[in-house]
């Protein structure tokens, strides 16, 4: 799976130049992926959630991997101030 979030959080570091993703992100991550939308109840419960972040993209994925009992990959290790499981990238 993949969340919305996740190709937010690519588009944004795409057009700052920080980041080379594919032109049509949406179509080639949905080729590979289910994708996993931001629905009410999950942009409640991101909202709802400690500040251990800044930004309110993780809080949405913590949130979403919360609910969907998903495990988010990354670097991050305050996503475990969550109590989620962090599956590391790096």
């Amino acid at each position: 799976m993949c969340c919305t979030t996740s190709v937010w959080e690519v588009s944004i570091k795409q057009a700052n130049g920080r980041l080379d993703a594919p032109h049509d992100l949406v179509s080639a991550v949905a080729d590979e992926f289910t994708i996993l939308a931001m629905t009410a109840g999950r942009v409640m419960t991101a909202g709802r959630l400690p500040a251990h972040h800044a930004g309110s993209s993780n809080r949405m994925l913590i949130a979403q991997a919360m609910l969907e009992g998903l495990t988010p990959a990354g670097i991050d290790r305050r996503f475990c101030d969550y109590d989620v499981p962090l599956l590391s990238a790096g």
